[in-house]
């Protein structure tokens, strides 16, 4: 199923090739990517830390599961999947999981507004998001 919307990622605790193989993998999930309408390509703003990463585009609903993610983790890392433990947790933005490895926090995903959130309520949240967090997200741009 596909679902059109706002997701980021925030780093918690991998190494700089961890991150870059992640940010590298999901760059290539849109799956409308040669589209007209730039909203339907994926695309992302990475934070000018370089910490975190908000993407657009549409997706395939499954692959933004917790269970989906983790698989996927645990085959990009080369980890054993049951290592990789997460929680799960809802906010004002929408739903929000962190996955921890060898009882370290990795890795945070949010899905603004949620997967069941239609594009529009999913633009909304992510707005509210970086309006929230602005200083974040603009550090040193004038």
């Amino acid at each position: 199923m596909e679902w059109q919307g706002y997701f980021y990622i925030e780093n918690l605790g991998l190494n700089d090739q961890q991150k870059q193989v992640l940010v590298s993998a999901l760059q290539s999930w849109g799956l409308h990517n040669h589209a007209l309408n730039p909203r339907d390509r994926n695309h992302w703003r990475i934070r000018p830390d370089g910490e975190a990463v908000l993407f657009e585009a549409v997706f395939d609903a499954e692959n933004l599961t917790v269970t989906n993610l983790r698989t996927r983790l645990a085959n990009l890392f080369g980890v054993n999947e049951q290592q990789i433990i997460m929680s799960t947790s809802q906010n004002q933005y929408g739903e929000m999981a962190v996955f921890s490895y060898n009882s370290v926090d990795r890795l945070r995903v949010g899905v603004f507004a949620g997967r069941q959130a239609g594009y529009a309520d999913s633009q909304a949240a992510a707005q509210q998001f970086a309006i929230d967090f602005v200083s974040d997200w603009t550090e040193g741009e004038e």
